[in-house]
């Protein structure tokens, strides 16, 4: 039985997927060796954890929306609180997303904690490991309304959102609850295996070689690499990791430091300008035009209305690019965790090869953090044509596997012959 019901799953039949997970549940014969059975898979888990009330069902359901515009298939498991009184539960999330239901696309099972802690259902990994072996792009694990030690979905999910309500408390609150310890975007999912992925950037990396040659000799396209991040996110290494096995007369990279007298002098992107790509080019910003809305926010050298302003000159200057001289712009944020940038900065000081790198600021810049994150935050709101990617930036291995991952992704995308014999 359950082999028929394997074959079914990973054919796409959403009520197999259903039945099996019932027998899984109530641990009918046969589902321990069923389990063994299952094929392993790399399905991303995403888990969205909070108090009562936050809005987790509402993320959900955006969330499925997003994916579903995106031509993705996606699995959603809600667990709802089981009543200590009469052990039923109601499930609220086939309410509020009910407009899913029917989607082809789109499987939503609703499971009750069934006295469990920890605000999932007993049975969680092993449902979700029958999950992972249907057809899905990603799936969502929705936790119980939760407090502040309820944190079993870290275990589970590859990334966990946390998703809270105005006024929760104060800043000793925040300390106490472990909640607030699991949110994080960082590292790598856990499907990530270090070894495998570091061959697969290596594999990446040789194939660019070849299709970076192409776009020198077609001479149709430009590319654009933004690339920020916060003090000791690694910029510098993932520059040189991953581009630094190109063709140099194919590639260029502008550092943008503190703005000069002359720089300032004119617009603040009169110095970038300057530097866009030429056709056929790789034209890397290490830090950008972007730095004219963050450290200058965060210091309050530009206010709010400036930086509105500036975020509409930088959609116009990157809509330029695209429209008329055929960039193509990939906006890499480096998303480092404070834990490993404080590690990175000490290094620095003990580390001889490093030292060259040290500024006393940058340990004034680190405790401005919830600064930049606001003021990063609303440049990703306000730029986003072409959209960011954050980039988990704790391990180099991962970092450097997605920005080449995204290049090759692109230039793939872009079709590109070489010419033929001039005539």
């Amino acid at each position: 039985m359950f082999t028929n019901l394997l074959q079914q799953i990973q054919a796409g039949h959403q009520k197999a997927l259903a039945r099996c997970i019932s027998l899984v549940e109530n641990e009918c014969n046969g589902y321990f060796e069923f389990l063994q059975q299952l094929p392993h898979s790399s399905t991303p888990v995403i888990g969205i954890t909070g108090p009562p009330g936050a809005g987790k069902s509402t993320l959900v359901d955006a969330i499925i929306e997003q994916l579903i515009n995106d031509n993705k298939k996606v699995g959603i498991i809600c667990v709802d609180p089981s009543s200590p009184f009469n052990l039923g539960a109601v499930l609220g999330d086939r309410i509020r997303m009910s407009n899913w239901y029917n989607h082809p696309n789109v499987f939503i099972r609703s499971l009750a904690t069934r006295g469990s802690l920890g605000g999932l259902h007993p049975k969680i990994i092993e449902i979700t490991d029958v999950m992972k072996a249907a057809t899905f792009d990603y799936i969502i694990v929705e936790t119980v309304g939760v407090g502040q030690s309820e944190i079993e979905i870290a275990g589970l999910a590859d990334f966990t959102l946390v998703v809270l309500v105005p006024e929760a408390g104060d800043e000793v609150q925040t300390m106490k609850a472990g909640l607030m310890e699991i949110a994080n975007i960082t590292k790598a999912p856990k499907s990530f295996d270090k070894e495998k992925t570091k061959a697969k950037t290596t594999k990446l990396l040789e194939e660019l070689d070849e299709l970076q040659n192409v776009l020198f000799a077609e001479n149709k396209h430009s590319v654009l690499v933004v690339i920020q991040g916060m003090d000791a996110s690694g910029k510098d290494g993932a520059i040189k990791n991953v581009f630094g096995t190109l063709n140099p007369q194919g590639v260029l990279v502008k550092s943008f430091k503190a703005p000069t007298a002359e720089e300032l002098s004119h617009d603040f992107l009169w110095r970038v300008q300057q530097h866009s790509p030429a056709k056929g080019m790789i034209q890397i910003f290490n830090r950008s035009h972007y730095e004219d809305i963050l450290i200058t926010r965060v210091h309050k050298w530009c206010d709010d209305k400036t930086a509105k302003l500036r975020m509409k000159a930088i959609n116009d200057f990157e809509d330029l690019l695209q429209t008329h001289n055929n960039t193509h712009i990939l906006k890499f944020y480096l998303h480092v965790s404070p834990e490993e940038q404080a590690e990175r900065l000490t290094e620095r000081i003990k580390d001889k090869q490093k030292q060259w790198k040290y500024n006393a600021k940058d340990f004034d810049e680190s405790k401005l953090w919830k600064e930049y994150m606001n003021a990063y935050e609303d440049a990703f709101k306000n730029c986003n044509k072409p959209e960011w990617i954050i980039t988990p930036a704790d391990q180099n291995w991962y970092k450097e596997y997605v920005i080449a991952s995204e290049l090759h992704k692109l230039l793939t995308s872009l079709k590109m012959q070489y010419p033929g014999i001039k005539k």
